[in-house]
């Protein structure tokens, strides 16, 4: 469950649910090709936009409304890897 924020023409929840579980699940893998593919799939990766989901500009740049668990290390790259379909800054 992420913490982004409903707005009305959001990001489909579900896809952006799946996006992060793959990118957290990869950024826990010591194998790094496995990350390398995570982050060339988010880069490439056009969200759905539906009637309600997740605010656009909070995924597109990786920001949540509130923060993640700092404990969670998959988080720790997530603003600069979601950056999706624009240069990694």
């Amino acid at each position: 469950m992420n913490n982004f924020t409903k707005v009305l023409r959001g990001y489909d929840p579900a896809e952006v649910d799946a996006a992060v579980a793959e990118f957290e699940q990869a950024e826990l893998s010591q194998d790094p090709l496995r990350k390398a593919a995570a982050l060339q799939s988010l880069r490439q990766k056009k969200f759905t936009v539906r009637w309600s989901g997740y605010d656009r500009q909070q995924v597109d740049l990786g920001h949540v409304a509130q923060p993640p668990d700092p404990r969670a290390v998959a988080w720790s790259h997530w603003p600069l890897a979601i950056i999706v379909g624009k240069e990694i800054l």
